[in-house]
């Protein structure tokens, strides 16, 4: 077990069911099991480590933010860590947040916050 960071990239967007603005997040880190203690932009597409394969960091994620959490997409057909509405609890694709995060990224390439956690994720293994 290691203790790495996950940077978070937060924002708005409308739901794709009920189209009130609701919060969403992408968060990533570095493919090393290092904690690095800044975001280096250099990162982002690069074999970044995501919730998605690294389930201690969508745990992490999940009890921080109400509105993330585990669900079963209908999309995947499986289960998944997500953002919900927190109007009417749709689920909001990652696939979709991630493709939002890279136009924000351009606008403002630093990470809104951080989370430090214990990660069992071996990126050998990847």
């Amino acid at each position: 077990m290691v203790d790495v960071r996950a940077f978070v990239f937060r924002y708005q967007k409308p739901c794709w069911k009920c189209s009130n603005l609701t919060p969403v997040l992408y968060a990533f880190r570095p493919r090393d099991n290092e904690k690095h203690l800044d975001f280096d932009p250099a990162w982002v597409g690069n074999y970044e480590v995501k919730p998605e394969h690294d389930r201690d960091m969508a745990t992490a994620l999940s009890h921080r933010f109400e509105w993330y959490g585990p669900g079963f997409s209908t999309t995947m057909g499986e289960q998944v860590y997500a953002c919900w509405c927190t109007s009417c609890g749709a689920l909001q694709g990652n696939h979709y947040i991630w493709k939002d995060m890279l136009e924000k990224w351009y606008e403002n390439p630093q990470p809104d916050e951080f989370i430090d956690y214990n990660s069992t994720y071996d990126t050998d293994d990847h």
